[in-house]
């Protein structure tokens, strides 16, 4: 602990002098005892002692006649017995105090005794604020903290409705009102001192507006309604800002549009006379409003499905209803895709209304319906039926539509522009229709069918009546067709020989090179040429002039002369079975005749 110098001087004169005055006295019956309450005599100034006379008195020793208490502070002396006094420390430092008892016995005989009292000096406190006058909630001041400071210090600001242990701080408050603002130091001895500020909270103005409606779908259209009570001090100006969408500074302003979806926040600021200013902010919601959109062929055939796409921008969880005039529809509700027909021509309006989060969106569309285009069919063979392989032509009317495809059971035989089908590969088993499209792209239904009956064409098999291909001239020939038909036409290298219902032609002669075929006639239709037989005719040989030759009692030998090409002989003998020579090619020998 440090001490200025005087004090020591001051407790070491008043020591000195003490024994002085009691050394050249008699000694006092009385001894001089004090005590004090704190016992511990350290102390901030401002430090409060108590102090006791605790001489032991006996009538028969000590009778105390006066006593007199030094306080050692220049303060007046006193002869209370047990008196109070409040120290205090020097103006700029910590001080230490003398303070004696004296004890005057019934002789005049003098007693004293001293204790020392240490009294710390409280630290310095003063500090000033930034601003005397602020507002409340949102004005923020701070403190200047001046005062004394060092190691083991803590500082406490007591604002009256909160508190900070900083060396400087910043504060608002939240309410109006005058408020004294108080700064207490303790220092490293525990010393405490503090100072006062006084300070003005101006009350803030309380804006408060309604919309109207609170909710809505885009785009909205909203009025605001300012609905702020007046305070103290008269609201003087207004400021609104509208999140993206505008601002105003009236105090109500003129309808606002929303043009997009979202959550925004509306804010009023209202400032007072006392140049106060607060804020209110309300959210407001745009709903998104779905699009009703959907995409189709505007344009269909009669009873041909159309598929109606939904491209909005509503999620999946919209409600889509359909409204399809006169149609057939499976389903009128969902995003789809959906399918529907119209079993009427004409203009029809399809209407989409689209719901979410209660807003909706409703758009009207128009297709148009074409009637299916009607086609004829028919062919020009007679009475239905054609031979096979025979062409027939099909046509289709009328010929003003864009194409025509034709079909065979199903199939499609020619599918072109052109409004007639030629065929000469009809089969037997066919069912002609027609599907004609016309310039709305709209195809007929099949027309009716045409069924054509193909007689098949007769085949003959053409045989020779001679089992070689060569004849003598003159020889008899007959050619014989297969096959039980009305008539057959003989003909050679295609030229007519006979035409009749017989299937036997026996020519009297045939040329060189002849090719004989036969062609059959069934039912109108004339068959295929039948296989071609060709026949070669040559001239007779010379007749050979017999000659009788040797002959005995048992035989007889004939030879004859050579003829020209011939290949061989034979000879019958009394009309019997020809035989080949057995004497050469020009002998033959005849056993047994005789006669």
């Amino acid at each position: 602990m440090t001490f200025r110098s005087n004090n020591y001087l001051r407790y070491i004169l008043y020591t000195v002098i003490a024994v002085v005055f009691f050394k050249t006295t008699a000694v006092s019956q009385c001894n001089a005892v004090l005590k004090t309450s704190p016992l511990l005599l350290s102390g901030c100034e401002d430090f409060t002692v108590q102090f006791f006379d605790s001489t032991f008195t006996d009538p028969s020793v000590c009778i105390i006649q006066t006593r007199r208490w030094n306080f050692g502070d220049s303060s007046p002396s006193t002869g209370t017995q047990n008196p109070v006094h409040v120290y205090k420390s020097g103006k700029f430092a910590d001080t230490t105090y003398v303070a004696w008892l004296a004890i005057k016995d019934q002789f005049n005989n003098w007693d004293s005794t001293s204790v020392v009292i240490n009294v710390f000096k409280k630290p310095e406190v003063d500090f000033t604020i930034s601003k005397d006058t602020v507002c409340a909630f949102n004005e923020q001041f701070c403190t200047i903290n001046t005062s004394d400071n060092g190691p083991g210090y803590v500082y406490l600001w007591d604002f009256e409705n909160g508190f900070s242990g900083k060396y400087d701080t910043c504060y608002t408050y939240d309410a109006e009102g005058d408020y004294t603002i108080r700064l207490s130091v303790t220092d490293n001895q525990g010393c405490i001192n503090s100072a006062a500020v006084p300070i003005a909270v101006n009350e803030i103005p309380n804006p408060d507006f309604t919309i109207s409606p609170f909710s809505g779908c885009h785009p909205l259209l909203a009025n605001f309604n300012n609905t702020t009570n007046s305070g103290i001090f008269p609201i003087t100006n207004w400021a609104w800002s509208f999140a993206g969408n505008g601002s105003s500074t009236s105090m109500t302003p003129t309808p606002i549009n929303f043009p997009d979806p979202g959550l925004y926040a509306i804010n009023l600021t209202a400032t007072n006379s006392a140049g106060c200013q607060n804020t209110t902010s309300n959210n407001f919601l745009v709903r998104e409003t779905p699009t009703a959109s959907f995409s189709f062929n505007d344009e269909a055939c009669l009873g041909e499905n159309i598929v109606f796409f939904y491209n909005g921008t509503a999620t999946p969880n919209a409600i889509v209803e359909w409204t399809f005039n006169d149609a057939i529809i499976g389903n009128n509700s969902g995003q789809g895709p959906l399918v529907s027909t119209w079993s009427n021509a004409g203009e029809f309006e399809i209407e989409m209304v689209v719901t979410e989060n209660v807003c909706s969106d409703t758009l009207v569309q128009t297709i148009k319906i074409n009637d299916l285009p009607i086609v004829t069919l028919s062919g020009d063979a007679e009475g239905d039926s054609i031979c096979e392989a025979e062409p027939i032509t099909f046509t289709a009317l009328p010929d003003s539509f864009v194409t025509y495809i034709f079909l065979d059971q199903g199939t499609i035989v020619q599918d072109s522009t052109i409004n007639f089908y030629v065929t000469d590969t009809l089969s037997s088993l066919n069912n002609i229709t027609i599907i004609a499209t016309d310039s709305n792209n709209c195809a007929s239904t099949a027309s009716s069918n045409l069924q054509i009956t193909v007689l098949p064409k007769p085949s003959s098999y053409l045989i020779s009546s001679v089992s070689s291909d060569t004849i003598c001239n003159g020889d008899l020939i007959t050619f014989t067709a297969t096959g039980n038909y009305d008539s057959y036409e003989f003909i050679d290298n295609f030229l007519d020989l006979q035409t009749s219902i017989s299937s036997n032609y026996s020519p009297t002669s045939l040329e060189e090179g002849n090719k004989i075929q036969v062609i059959p006639t069934e039912q109108g239709c004339i068959g295929y040429p039948s296989n071609v037989i060709s026949t070669t005719v040559i001239e007779p040989l010379t007749k050979p002039q017999l000659n009788c030759g040797t002959s005995t009692t048992n035989s007889v030998i004939w030879n004859w002369e050579t003829v020209d090409d011939a290949l061989g002989y034979e000879l019958s003998i009394d009309n019997g079975p020809f035989e080949s020579p057995n004497l050469g090619t020009l002998g033959f020998f005849k056993p047994g005749m005789l006669n």
